[in-house]
């Protein structure tokens, strides 16, 4: 028996065949997607969409459980950040490519709120690139 598969967990979803594009058999560029899914683990994410209403701005949170894997940015690609935002503390977060996160919307991760600053173009890797922040709006206790 197989001690070591029976402890692995599966955090994210099977990703049926149906649902790939048929293009990424024809890629030049190496497809990363197997070689990392296994080290995603269980995120949960809140999709925030900020409307005006009567002059003010309102936050709907739609939160959703997704799969990721997260890593401190490098200190050299933080010294390449505008002088103001050097000061926060940036965090990379790789997952799928059928997670749309947008800017702004926020990534829990062991009950500490990081927000999507923005996102990395390489898709054709077979994942995304996110750079996050702890969140600046988070009330900290």
């Amino acid at each position: 028996m197989n001690t070591i598969a029976s402890n692995v967990e599966n955090p994210g979803p099977i990703i049926g065949a149906g649902t790939r594009d048929i293009s990424e058999s024809a890629l030049t560029v190496p497809n990363m997607r197997g070689a990392i899914i296994n080290w995603f683990r269980p995120l949960q994410a809140e999709r925030i969409t900020t409307t005006i209403v009567d002059g003010l701005a309102k936050e709907i949170r739609r939160p959703f459980n997704t799969a990721g894997f997260f890593n401190p940015m490098k200190p050299r690609e933080v010294l390449l950040k505008p002088e103001g935002d050097r000061t926060f503390r940036w965090f990379v977060l790789y997952v799928g490519r059928e997670i749309e996160l947008k800017p702004n919307d926020v990534v829990i991760r062991k009950g500490v709120p990081y927000r999507v600053m923005g996102p990395l173009p390489i898709e054709d890797y077979g994942i995304k690139r996110y750079e996050l922040t702890e969140d600046y709006n988070a009330i900290k206790s």
